[in-house]
This record gives C-alpha cells, sequence and structure tokens, in this order.
C-alpha cells in the first residue's frame, strides 16, 4: 500500500502543516475545501514538498519521519519570531 508524507505551505499564515495519506491529490482538495477544521484559517495550501514511501512497512517510518518534520517546522516558526 503506498502512501506518502508531505507538507503544505500557508502564504496566508505564514505557516507548514505535515501530514501522510495514501492519496496525495484528494487530501489537497480536502485541505483547500472549508470544512470548519485546523486548516481552514490557511487555505489555500499549496505543496511545499512530499515523500513517496512505497510500501506498508515505510509507513512506520512515514510516522516518525512526519513526526520529525512537524519538530523541525515548529522550531523553525519558533526562530522567526
Amino acid at each position: 500500500m503506498p502512501g506518502y508524507v508531505y507538507i503544505l505551505y500557508s502564504a496566508k499564515l505564514d505557516r507548514y502543516y505535515v501530514g501522510s495519506t495514501d492519496n496525495i491529490i484528494r487530501r489537497l482538495g480536502e485541505h483547500n475545501r472549508k470544512k470548519g477544521k485546523y486548516t481552514d484559517v490557511g487555505i489555500p495550501w499549496a505543496f511545499c514538498d512530499k515523500k513517496n514511501l512505497p510500501c506498508k512497512g515505510d509507513l512506520v517510518y512515514g510516522y516518525f519521519f512526519r513526526s520529525f518534520l512537524r519538530c523541525l517546522l515548529q522550531f523553525d516558526s519558533y526562530l522567526r519570531r
């Protein structure tokens, strides 16, 4: 089961969002539709980067990769203040 870890960027908020999915195009569309969720205030979101995780075992790696990226992005936001 292939999957992706992705980073989105919102110019409106000057913030990043890190997530994972099995369908990257559908997921970007979900982030850019208003639904009363966390990412609504940042619309429009755009891909900053993505990493393909080709097999199920890599999804565990993806979870840790995503967590690591969140830490880096939060640290970067902290330094910019």
